[in-house]
């Protein structure tokens, strides 16, 4: 793949890069963890100008996600001191909280730019979940855990 770099971002303790690729010729954006080789090419120009900073990640703030990736609202319910963390957090300026049993049950809606993405932040506070909807949302979850798990049994089976 050949690209163009334009900035790097730290997300969610994750380092992307947002470039326009050759490749596909369009903006993309890389976890720089997965770029396993990089050089310059020589005699090489850019093609692409580099945007302006409010459309370089997309044209949405990047600090709510970097991926694009079946967008929607999530419908979430968490219990306990999980519940009681994430009501001081601002996940998204576009989120809505509800208590419904006080101080122990939250109900959270909040948009995402990603399913992909959103459904790993999710991890962060699986201990405290009760539900997640919509189904695509959950079936994300679910998928990565059972992804997760087939990776450690293997390992343990090779041990």
């Amino acid at each position: 793949m050949t690209f163009e770099p334009w900035q790097l971002r730290l997300h969610d303790g994750v380092m992307y890069m947002r470039a326009f690729s050759r490749t596909t010729g369009d903006a993309r954006s890389f976890r720089v963890a997965q770029i396993v080789h990089a050089r310059v090419l020589p005699g090489q120009t850019p093609r692409e100008a580099v945007p302006t900073k409010s459309n370089l990640w997309g044209g949405s703030e990047p600090g709510y996600g970097i991926d694009s990736d079946r967008p929607g609202v999530a419908t979430l319910r968490v219990r306990g001191g999980v519940a009681r963390w994430i009501a001081n957090l601002v996940w998204d300026p576009g989120q809505e909280d509800k208590w419904i049993e006080p101080g122990e049950l939250l109900e959270r809606k909040v948009p995402y730019h990603s399913c992909r993405e959103f459904a790993r932040r999710l991890f962060t506070i699986v201990d405290g979940l009760e539900s997640i909807e919509p189904a695509e949302l959950r079936e994300e979850v679910v998928s990565d855990a059972r992804a997760f798990l087939d990776r450690l049994d293997r390992h343990t089976a090779q041990a």
